[in-house]
């Protein structure tokens, strides 16, 4: 047969060139089907491109039931090269610290590698390099250049040392008025397969004896600096949280990474303003995270639905409230403060599980994900796909307590407002709204309040006070109105009542009981209010004069 005699086999959208077809045919149909390939699909040298891969599957076009098999053939990372760079990794490590015994403290593996959710020709692997001369978190911005620059020679140096199965490519010190990183690629001497590694010199924050975790995080918060500036001290907390999610989870986060980067980085790149940014991919994957724990999913649960979930909460990206109490929580005093605060910032909201100052989806263009999200919605691979019932604001649980030892546990948003909480406790029971008085910590919390107002956030202790009510009469427009209240009930509650029912404004005007006026800020029974006690309303005329609308007697 003629080398420029071919046949093809036709899959989608996708011709296959036979062994027989002529090289340059070979490359000119790779140039033109490149983007549509998965990443690493893409042949080289005189491989054809049927001897890549069988079956070339688009994302978009992929069966819901397919999508395992999708991130199996072209999403998992072949595991002798993971392997390989792995320990290779760890070998570096190691170097650094037998180096520098008294400078380095230690030195840990980060990153999509450190986690197990590296995407076959995406990863990323962080060496975070602990240093002793770093005693507080402010050291860790000074004379980062030349630290990483002994780092640089480091490397240099242990090059010769790496087997003939992987290459390091030369390493390059990002370069900034005060470099963060060092970055260098280990590629494969065998295929294409490659992972990105950055180095950063970071402050032993977990390693202070001194220190308990409390206290590593209350220093964090007495530095003042921006949220997020000192994450990499908390790395193995961050490798470990995604590190301790099982198998399939880590897959479904490969799926969405994979997504990520060939859907939405590469072509939103271009639109991204000076100082615009996309989200970074610990956002997703911490997303993936709360989604799937949210749904109470286990193991074994559908892909296409978990897929599908993610995108519709990208889509409802400005409600996004998430956090966790994994590795801080609200016990110490100044954290829980700072976490009040902090909580009641503006929306997208992602607290890093490592790092309370960090939210990790703040200030970036979430807008153009979204948009790439609704698109994903339409495609085939989440065709007839049930999501699941997942917020995108996080839910807990309050307890509410009554005098007589009872509790009932109720599941919250920081949106739901107290009179909410009340309607349920009348559901469950049966005690008049009327008749109920919240109070967290000693406060009274007031009805038109969200928890959010009231500073309540997770697993909230409400306690349920009774009231002694009763029935009086306002005397309003020519008729008697019947309220409920509380002997204990201030005149301003009273008249908020009033303007509920009547509409007036409080500067149109004033109660008395008896003749006498009502201030605002004393309660009912200090004037002698009683059951069906008469309130008048009086009203205020221009000028500053008052006319008592009605003069009835009082039926106490």
């Amino acid at each position: 047969m003629p080398d420029t005699e071919r046949s093809e086999v036709r899959v989608g959208d996708v011709t296959h060139l036979n062994r027989n077809s002529s090289r340059t045919e070979v490359n000119r149909n790779q140039r033109s089907l490149k983007l549509n390939f998965p990443v690493g699909l893409i042949s080289t040298g005189n491989q054809s491109l049927c001897t890549v891969k069988k079956i070339i599957m688009d994302l978009y076009q992929t069966h819901p039931r397919d999508l395992d098999a999708f991130i199996y053939n072209y999403l998992q990372p072949g595991e002798p090269f993971l392997k390989l760079v792995g320990e290779t990794i760890d070998k570096i490590c190691t170097f650094f610290k037998e180096q520098y015994p008294d400078k380095i403290s230690k030195a840990v593996k980060g990153g999509s590698l450190g986690k197990g959710t590296a995407v076959k020709n995406g990863s990323d692997a962080d060496i975070v390099v602990f240093l002793n001369q770093f005693k507080r978190y402010e050291d860790q911005k000074g004379n980062r250049a030349d630290i990483l620059s002994n780092i640089h020679d480091l490397l240099l140096k242990y090059e010769k040392n790496i087997g003939h199965q992987i290459k390091m490519t030369p390493p390059k010190i990002i370069p900034g008025s005060s470099p963060r990183s060092l970055n260098f690629q280990l590629k494969s001497t065998e295929s294409s397969d490659f992972v990105e590694v950055d180095v950063l010199p970071a402050f032993d924050a977990l390693g202070q004896l001194t220190w308990t975790r409390a206290q590593a995080y209350e220093a964090l918060i007495a530095t003042g600096e921006r949220g997020g500036e000192f994450s990499t001290c908390f790395t193995e907390l961050q490798r470990d949280f995604v590190k301790a999610c099982p198998t399939k989870l880590k897959s479904l986060i490969r799926l969405v990474k994979y997504w990520y980067t060939e859907y939405v980085r590469r072509p939103c790149k271009p639109k991204l303003g000076p100082g615009e940014y996309l989200p970074p991919k610990y956002a997703l994957e911490l997303l993936i995270i709360y989604a799937w724990e949210s749904a109470g999913k286990k193991d074994n649960f559908s892909t296409a639905e978990g897929f599908c979930t993610v995108l519709e909460l990208i889509v409802q990206y400005k409600d996004l409230w998430i956090f966790w109490t994994t590795n801080y929580n609200f016990e110490s005093d100044i954290i829980g403060r700072f976490l009040k605060n902090k909580l009641k910032e503006s929306k997208p909201m992602i607290l890093d599980p490592a790092d309370p100052t960090g939210n990790v989806a703040a200030a970036a263009r979430w807008d153009l994900v979204a948009e790439v999200a609704e698109y994903c919605l339409q495609q085939n691979c989440v065709q007839d796909v049930n999501s699941w019932d997942v917020k995108p604001v996080k839910t807990f649980e309050i307890t509410v307590t009554g005098l007589d030892g009872k509790s009932l546990q109720l599941k919250a948003n920081i949106y739901l407002k107290v009179s909410e909480i009340k309607r349920n406790i009348q559901q469950n029971w049966n005690i008049p709204v009327s008749q109920q008085r919240l109070a967290f910590n000693g406060t009274i919390l007031d009805d038109g309040k969200t928890l959010l107002d009231s500073r309540i956030f997770l697993f909230a202790m409400i306690q349920l006070l009774m009231l002694n009510t009763m029935d009086i009469f306002v005397n309003s427009n020519g008729r008697n109105l019947t309220i409920q209240v509380s002997p204990s009930d201030k005149v301003s509650s009273l008249k908020n009542k009033i303007e509920s029912l009547e509409h007036p404004q409080q500067s149109q005007y004033y109660l008395t009981f008896q003749s006498q006026p009502l201030k605002d800020d004393r309660t009912l029974e200090s004037y002698g209010i009683k059951q069906h006690s008469t309130i008048h309303v009086n009203l205020r005329l221009r000028g500053g004069s008052e006319l008592q609308c009605f003069n009835a007697e009082d039926h106490s």
